[in-house]
């Protein structure tokens, strides 16, 4: 044994009682702060779970763009923009597609943008030839975790766009809660029909 540990053993020894209560409450003030640190870590962990789930449970409904195409109807003097959507609920509660809408921005050189906005419109879409099966209907429930893929349609008469060059193509689906998701489409193709 050395000289220290002889000595500190001697010291152990010589201690009285104060001595020892003060050591005894010195131990148990270590023991309670580890304690409340451990609790302290514990609980944000515990609030991090917490608000995680319940986002999970709030509504969270994701557009993402499958396919695009324009389609120039030759008898009626029209263009029909058709998208083809893939609609997710990421959340664990039911939803609802309540509206689905299509923003085009479009304009003349050197003169401010005009917007245009349309709603969905399913008899376009089996017009054009799309199976009734494929189009997206307008309410459509989404269960929680639910993917809902389909088309969806907007007609808007060639006279609109007659010398204006389009800036962009929005597509908004708006859910049961009021928020709402774009996805927005770059190209698109045309097709006669």
């Amino acid at each position: 044994m050395t000289a220290t540990a002889w000595r500190i053993m001697m010291d152990i020894r010589a201690m009285g009682a104060s001595e020892w209560i003060a050591l005894g409450t010195m131990i148990a003030a270590c023991i309670a702060a580890w304690q409340a640190i451990r609790s302290t870590r514990l609980s944000d962990r515990m609030y991090s779970l917490l608000i995680s789930e319940h986002r999970r449970t709030e509504p969270a409904v994701e557009v993402y763009l499958v396919d695009s195409r324009i389609l120039h109807l030759t008898n009626g003097q029209r263009r029909v923009y058709v998208f083809h959507l893939l609609i997710t609920n990421k959340s664990m509660a039911a939803n609802s597609i309540k509206e689905v809408r299509f923003s085009l921005k479009h304009g003349q050189q050197d003169q401010p943008s005009s917007n245009i906005v349309i709603p969905h419109d399913s008899k376009s879409a089996s017009m054009v030839g799309i199976e009734a099966t494929e189009i997206i209907r307008v309410p459509s429930p989404i269960a929680a975790g639910e993917t809902v893929l389909g088309a969806v349609a907007f007609p808007i008469a060639d006279a609109l766009l007659e010398n204006d060059s389009v800036e962009g193509y929005i597509v908004t689906v708006l859910d049961a809660h009021d928020r709402e998701a774009h996805c927005q489409a770059i190209l698109l193709r045309e097709k006669e029909l």
